[in-house]
Order: C-alpha cells, then sequence, then structure tokens
C-alpha cells in the first residue's frame, strides 16, 4: 500500500457545526495556553471528537469531548464554555462522524483560522474529509460565507490511556463557582509553591504554608452550592503551576459556571 492510500485511508470525514464562533475561538485560545500541537482525534462509533494530550510539563492530562450531549460516553461539559442560553443547551453545536480518524494540527493555528470578533455573530462548521487538511468555514446572515483551510502536521500520537483515572472511584466531590476560583487564583502563590487542598463537610480548603508565613483560603458549603456533603475528609498536596493549568478555562466561563473538584488522598487531582 502506497503512502497515499494509507493516508486517504486513515482519513476521518465528518462535520461539527458551532452556532456561536466566537465561543469556540476562545475554549481553542484557551487550550492554546496549555499546549502547541493538539490531535484531533475523530470517533464515528460514538459520534464525537476527541482532543486528547499531555502538558508539555508531563503533569497533567487533559481530555475534551465533543459528541452527542446525551451520548454518556462523551463526558465533557462543553456547554460550560460553549457560551448560550441556559434553556438552550441543545443548540451549543451539531457532530455528524461518518468515519473515524486521527489528524493533528498546530493550536495556534487553529485558533488564527477561528479568530472572529465577538459581536460578528457567525456560525462555524469544522469539516473532515480531505487527507491533507481540514476545512473551517464561517457563517454569518450579514457578514456571508468564509472558508479556510488549515494544513494538517505530522505528529506522533502518544497512547495516554486515561481508563483507570477515569474508573478510579474518588470518595469526595465539590463544584467551584468560576468566581470563586477567580478568587482562589489571585490570592494563591504568596506563601508557596505548594497548595494543600481539602475538601470536608464545611467546604473546600487552599492552604500553603512558607518562610514568611500562611494562608488558609476557605470557601464554605453554602458558597458550593453542595448538594451531597461529602462523607468524609480527603487532603492532598499539589503544585501551584499544576492547579494554574485550570486558569485559562476559568477565564472563559461565566461567573455562575462550576468547575468539579474530585479529591482522594494520595491521588491525582480529577478536575
Amino acid at each position: 500500500m502506497s503512502k497515499k492510500t494509507e493516508i486517504e485511508k486513515s482519513t476521518a470525514k465528518g462535520k461539527l457545526e458551532f452556532k456561536d464562533c466566537y465561543s469556540l475561538y476562545k475554549f481553542i485560545d484557551a487550550l492554546s495556553l496549555l499546549v502547541d500541537e493538539i490531535p484531533l482525534i475523530v470517533d464515528s462509533e460514538n459520534n464525537q471528537l476527541v482532543i486528547k494530550f499531555m502538558d508539555p510539563s508531563r503533569i497533567c492530562l487533559i481530555e475534551v469531548f465533543f459528541g452527542n450531549l446525551n451520548n454518556k460516553k462523551s463526558t465533557g461539559n462543553i456547554n460550560a464554555f460553549l457560551k448560550v442560553k441556559k434553556n438552550d443547551k441543545k443548540s451549543v453545536y451539531s457532530i455528524d462522524i461518518k468515519k473515524s480518524g486521527k489528524q493533528a494540527t498546530i493550536i495556534d493555528d487553529l485558533k488564527n483560522v477561528l479568530k472572529v470578533k465577538k459581536n460578528d455573530k457567525k456560525s462555524v462548521s469544522i469539516i473532515f474529509g480531505d487527507p491533507y487538511r481540514l476545512l473551517i468555514e464561517k457563517k454569518s446572515d450579514t457578514l456571508g460565507i468564509i472558508k479556510k483551510n488549515l494544513n494538517y502536521i505530522n505528529l506522533d500520537f502518544m497512547d495516554i490511556s486515561m481508563s483507570g483515572l477515569n474508573n478510579m472511584q474518588y470518595p469526595t466531590m465539590i463544584k467551584i463557582s468560576q468566581k470563586l476560583l477567580d478568587d482562589f487564583f489571585y490570592e494563591a502563590g504568596v506563601y508557596s509553591e505548594i497548595i494543600g487542598l481539602e475538601i470536608n463537610n464545611k467546604g473546600i480548603h487552599f492552604t500553603e504554608n512558607g518562610v514568611i508565613g500562611d494562608s488558609d483560603i476557605f470557601y464554605e458549603s453554602k458558597l458550593l452550592n453542595v448538594c451531597d456533603a461529602p462523607i468524609k475528609s480527603e487532603k492532598s498536596y499539589y503544585s501551584l503551576s499544576f492547579l494554574n493549568l485550570v486558569k485559562p478555562i476559568v477565564s472563559i466561563m461565566e461567573e455562575n459556571d462550576v468547575i468539579k473538584f474530585e479529591l482522594k488522598t494520595d491521588h491525582p487531582l480529577q478536575v
């Protein structure tokens, strides 16, 4: 089999349509602060696009799903970052994958192709089909149609298995609003690079200890809208550099959006 035939045989086919191009642009812009190149894993069996990568420091695994919102296998809560009316979630995007495949692109290039002004009110379609490039089509009722192509890059796909982490049972979970997370990141890092994170029945603590003093940033349960209080206290320590990987996502959330923290003592933090 020739290299050309092999490439064409492995080419993904399908289409994603986003009602709001600006929200997708901001989401990709946030991801671009974490990584330079991204794999685009197109899955026809589950009708989804998966972006899965490890940050350059190799301390954080990131997995993003664009898929059927009713499909339990597509668990990424993309609605938190793609802005629509709260009662209109079904219109965020649609997806129709015909054939599986793997491609890759430079995320800054993808961001620049998606770039759009907030008030343009453009929709965007991402079309897989060409074995060598991605087609991006932006539409507006008042500004016409713009078609752009983005060449794929050669990328050695790492087999990043998340099944073990995804199947791990975390005994403690709490949801933190964008407003509180923004407050935490503003206050953190004065005393130490190491942050103690503890979740208990009263709420969540972020603690630091250093040469010049110590701090305890505490958000009580009533601020977190906790429905099911944790059964027992869990505590672990994490690098602030690791926690800072959440910041780009926080920056594009609305004030009442939430991020779920799942904690198990001496285990990776799941966000």
